[in-house]
């Protein structure tokens, strides 16, 4: 419990007031004053004593897994006993950067009759990731503002996952292009000692072609020979695997959000023409790596992507009204990366992306950047353009 003493202090004042006024102006009209006051202070903080030791709370949500767009409800249900009024109910909705709401998140108010009461707040979705919502806390104070008691809860907020949306990418899009075919091999690796196929004969593994496979897929010489279209199935080719680096900037909240759509809308390609992709990217406080071959693969990876978070460094700054300290910036880049073909996705273009990538290049790899932001003076850099649900990369 604690105390509010210029409350009190005020409070007191009245009583003072009411005092001087039943000894020099009403001897009577004052003490009637002062048996108001003294009554309305003991009903008060009696029914504070009882709401505190009485009343329960708990909170509800709706869902605890979303697409971007998509709206959840918190609900927090109040739990008294009888029909007696409860002291002043007071508690505010919050939630992460991953929601927008309209209306009052602030409530205050006094409990009658019902022995349940629900309050519910609705939050949109509109980035993804690790996100929660709930409130800060839930008072009870009497009607005078003086006691304030903090009434317990199982959990002030619950963690809500949030896809990340999936972009379309243009097959025509020439970053795509180039990238889809550094990894496509030519017909004359059929008997390409790399690889066996299962039935134990040198070359890759055949399947029958289906719509929507990539046609650079078709080995042409074997589909002659079979009387039917045949792909190739590339799983396993390590040496062919395209490499996809994604840099998170807390600096950039939003353009780091983005840079990370831009990928998946870009795995999305390789995932359908079924050529191995493997993303590196830091979540939970560690670079993990996920390799994608398929459509059902990169699912996978985008459910994993619920758990990515960011620092909303610049709200947070606005929010407490203190300057940006560019000591608080946390900046996620690998020391290396495996492969030789490497794309890096990044927030903005700035001396930490350029030192990142000149240092794979001196490493003999193949590096070429996709950011969101800054002045781009690599020829090797494209920029990423967002337009609703579909993404380009222009130079």
């Amino acid at each position: 419990m604690k105390l509010n003493i210029k409350n009190l202090l005020a409070y007191l004042f009245i009583v003072a007031v009411a005092v001087l006024f039943m000894l020099f102006l009403d001897g009577p009209g004052g003490s009637y004053l002062l048996i108001a006051l003294a009554t309305a202070f003991i009903l008060s903080f009696a029914l504070f004593r009882w709401t505190a030791s009485t009343m329960s709370a708990r909170i509800a949500v709706s869902e605890d897994v979303l697409n971007k767009g998509d709206n959840v409800n918190i609900k927090v249900v109040l739990n008294k006993r009888g029909v007696i009024p409860t002291a002043l109910v007071n508690f505010s909705f919050s939630c992460s950067v991953h929601f927008r709401s309209e209306g009052q998140k602030d409530f205050c108010s006094v409990i009658f009759g019902q022995d349940e009461y629900s309050v519910e707040k609705s939050f949109s979705s509109v980035f993804f990731g690790s996100a929660y919502a709930g409130v800060d806390g839930i008072f009870i104070s009497d009607y005078f503002g003086i006691f304030t008691y903090s009434l317990a809860l199982p959990e002030l907020r619950r963690e809500i996952r949030i896809y990340p949306d999936i972009p379309e990418v243009s097959g025509r899009d020439n970053f795509a292009r180039s990238l889809t075919d550094a990894v496509s091999f030519d017909d004359n690796e059929e008997t390409s000692q790399s690889m066996v196929s299962i039935n134990g004969v040198p070359g890759y593994d055949h399947r029958k072609y289906v719509p929507g496979d990539n046609l650079k897929l078709i080995n042409w010489k074997l589909s002659a020979k079979r009387g039917e279209l045949l792909v190739r199935q590339l799983e396993g080719t390590g040496g062919a695997e395209q490499v996809f680096v994604l840099v998170r900037d807390d600096l950039y909240f939003e353009e780091s959000q983005f840079a990370a759509e831009a990928m998946l809308g870009l795995m999305m390609i390789f995932a359908k023409a079924e050529l191995p992709v493997r993303a590196v990217i830091y979540i939970n406080d560690s670079w993990q790596e996920f390799s994608v071959r398929n459509v059902p693969e990169l699912s996978q990876l985008r459910y994993k992507m619920t758990d990515y978070f960011i620092f909303p460094l610049k709200r947070y700054c606005e929010e407490n009204k203190c300057p940006v300290d560019r000591n608080m910036r946390k900046i996620a880049i690998p020391d290396s990366v495996e492969g030789d073909r490497a794309v890096v996705f990044a927030p903005v273009y700035d001396e930490n992306l350029r030192a990142f990538t000149d240092r794979l290049t001196t490493l003999g790899k193949d590096c070429q950047t996709a950011v969101c932001s800054g002045e781009i003076t690599d020829k090797n850099t494209k920029r990423i353009v967002r337009d609703n649900l579909s993404v380009r990369f222009t130079d």
